[in-house]
């Protein structure tokens, strides 16, 4: 069944946690600040348009669900992912995520097909999944989930992620194009958290790569490759 976010987190993570913060703290943050600049400059180069050609080529939209309003309500940031699929008019569209405000509440995927459908979309030509509850989660279904070579995806999210997402989809051998749900960066203080956050989680990530090659923790390397 559908939980929240946080319930997703083993004890793996919560170690590979503590050793990031604790690596951030040893570097006097410049470990954290190489991770802050990838995270900026993924953010100023994604692109929010496909070229004809990759227009053409692709298959299937593939929108990132975000975790929902206190009240199951879509934030702005799903919004623009939602609004940014409508607008490169590939279908069918297939939106991932499971995670829930709580057991009245719709999973991320089933309020983001709700919207759609608001839009006047067919709800044949909209798919969702509701079992990730991570950017992780979402991408391991995802490669479970695709025909190699048939489907083509797209995948749409906000610049803010897009770093994180495209190191987590490459970990797991995805290297299908990205698109920016944003025309450019919009620039606010919670933004500026939002693109801090992220850093935080890369490298938060290679912290945990690096210990399981260096443990050749065969679990930890299977979850994300």
């Amino acid at each position: 069944s559908a939980q929240p976010r946080h319930k997703s987190m083993g004890p793996d993570g919560l170690a590979m946690l503590l050793i990031s913060s604790v690596v951030i703290f040893l570097t006097v943050g410049l470990s954290l600040l190489v991770c802050l600049i990838h995270v900026l400059r993924k953010a100023w180069l994604a692109s929010s348009n496909l070229t004809p050609t990759l227009q053409a080529d692709r298959s299937l939209i593939v929108v990132l669900g975000v975790c929902l309003n206190a009240d199951g309500s879509l934030p702005d940031d799903y919004i623009l992912r939602l609004r940014r699929a409508i607008t490169l008019n590939i279908l069918p569209i297939l939106i991932l995520g499971g995670a829930t405000r709580g057991p009245h509440f719709p999973t991320e995927s089933q309020a983001g097909r709700d919207w759609l459908l608001a839009q006047h979309l067919a709800g044949d030509t909209i798919l969702c999944e509701d079992g990730s509850r991570s950017t992780l989660e979402n991408l391991t279904y995802l490669r479970s989930a695709l025909a190699p070579g048939t489907d083509r995806p797209v995948m749409i999210t906000n610049r803010y992620h897009i770093a994180r997402l495209q190191i987590m989809a490459r970990g797991l051998g995805l290297n299908y194009p990205l698109c920016a749900a944003e025309d450019e960066i919009p620039w606010s203080l919670s933004q500026c958290g939002k693109l801090l956050l992220e850093a935080a989680y890369i490298h938060w990530y290679y912290t945990g790569y690096w210990i399981a090659r260096l443990l050749r923790h065969k679990g930890m390397l299977a979850r994300i490759s």
